[in-house]
């Protein structure tokens, strides 16, 4: 084999190698990307949280007691944007609520499951009304929308399988019914968040986890909040990217991620057998 030949061979099989070695760490279906617990934290500005700007200013959003309060005064609209949530395209959000105030039928709250900008725009979401009902999916059980309409605490679990919506999960006390929807959502890339309009609602927590039909949340997100006014529970990256991360800074440098890792280790790879055979080149023509 020529010179040439085996050098493309030996760039063709390091590349091969790199492809199956340089993807994300695992995950855990059910490991928690992603949980703000409202109890913890008592300051919004400290979470991550913006208020879209289109959002009416007769409104107040606070967590001062155990929950993220919204309160609207108008027919307005209120934007919520959660922090960056690093996500594959099979995920599952999770929230609970319960309107405290409904000023009209149609009063809704939406988690924003994509929307663009700081206004924001292109929302795509689930919408739950005041009358519960959900935009767009069949009727919940009967137990679950007057839990919505009495104002008692529903929890929301939204699977999203392959970035596609297709049905959510509802439960109010004792009684859970799966909602699935007259057609199929796709998700795009963006940011998360929540919508509020003609109700006031309390959020005491807000999950996402990596994939779907897990048996329960893992990850050290799990139990910890994004958030927290607790000094020693502090924002940290998720524990499958990190190498002993917990640790203080001090005592342990976290490893770099595998894939830039093996890209390094290429391109040196790489450069070196370039260098040799440039230099076999160039005693061949002395």
């Amino acid at each position: 084999m020529k010179p040439l030949s085996v050098f493309v061979a030996l760039v063709l099989v390091l590349f091969s190698a790199l492809g199956v070695s340089a993807g994300d760490v695992t995950k855990i279906d059910g490991e928690v990307l992603y949980h703000q617990d409202f109890s913890r934290e008592s300051d919004l500005g400290d979470s991550g949280i913006r208020i879209g700007t289109q959002s009416s200013v007769n409104s107040e959003i606070t967590c001062i007691g155990d929950t993220l309060e919204i309160q609207t005064f108008d027919k307005g609209r209120v934007y919520i944007i959660l922090p960056e949530i690093i996500k594959d395209s099979t995920y599952t959000a999770e929230f609970s609520f319960r309107f405290t105030e409904i000023s009209a039928e149609n009063g809704f709250i939406t988690m924003i499951l994509t929307c663009r900008g700081d206004e924001p725009t292109n929302i795509s979401g689930v919408t739950i009304r005041a009358d519960g009902t959900v935009d767009d999916f069949e009727e919940p059980c009967e137990m679950v929308r007057n839990a919505v309409r009495s104002g008692e605490l529903v929890n929301v679990q939204i699977p999203i399988r392959n970035n596609v919506v297709n049905e959510i999960v509802m439960t109010a006390g004792e009684y859970r019914c799966v909602v699935e929807r007259d057609n199929i959502l796709v998700i795009s890339d963006g940011q998360m968040g929540f919508s509020v309009r003609n109700a006031s609602v309390e959020l005491p927590e807000v999950y996402v986890m990596h994939g779907v039909d897990y048996e329960e949340k893992s990850g050290y997100f799990a139990d910890s909040s994004y958030a927290s006014d607790d000094e020693d529970e502090v924002v940290r990256p998720k524990p499958s990217e990190t190498t002993d991360c917990d640790q203080p800074e001090a005592e342990v440098e976290c490893s770099p991620d595998t894939g830039d890792a093996l890209f390094c280790t290429a391109a040196a790879f790489i450069g070196g057998l370039t260098a040799v055979w440039g230099n076999s080149r160039r005693r061949r023509r002395l």
